[in-house]
């Protein structure tokens, strides 16, 4: 009886973990990178850059994502910086010159998760 009750337990928060989201996989997007493109440069990359990406469907994730790096690449011609970090451009001369702006000073944070979608991170060797 005792471990009867006790799986009946596991399965029950292993329903409810799915339940939650534990189980939801996101529909990988089908739309192409052409049309990805095509998207942006009809509508601009502002409008899809602001989008809600949790609420979207994953062809507009996919447009989203790129939308943003668009946005990023535009505004930050000088780069910018993970947060936490000081970084600096370097003057030929060897003077430190402007600071470099950290990401969530130039950009919303959720933006970040967008890079790192499209950039993800190596695995040091």
């Amino acid at each position: 009886m005792f471990q009867k009750r006790n799986l009946v337990l596991m399965l029950a928060g292993l329903a409810l973990l799915f339940v939650w989201g534990g189980g939801k996989k996101q529909a990988e997007p089908v739309i192409s990178q052409e049309a990805v493109q095509t998207a942006i440069e009809k509508d601009g990359a502002e409008y899809y850059a602001y989008m809600d990406y949790d609420a979207a469907d994953p062809d507009t994730q996919a447009i989203i994502d790129r939308a943003r790096m668009k946005v990023i690449s535009t505004v930050a011609k000088d780069g910018w910086a993970v947060d936490g970090a000081k970084a600096y451009v370097s003057k030929g001369s060897g003077e430190i010159g402007q600071k470099i702006p950290e990401f969530s000073e130039l950009f919303p944070t959720e933006w970040y998760e967008s890079y790192l979608r499209l950039y993800p991170p190596r695995p040091a060797e």
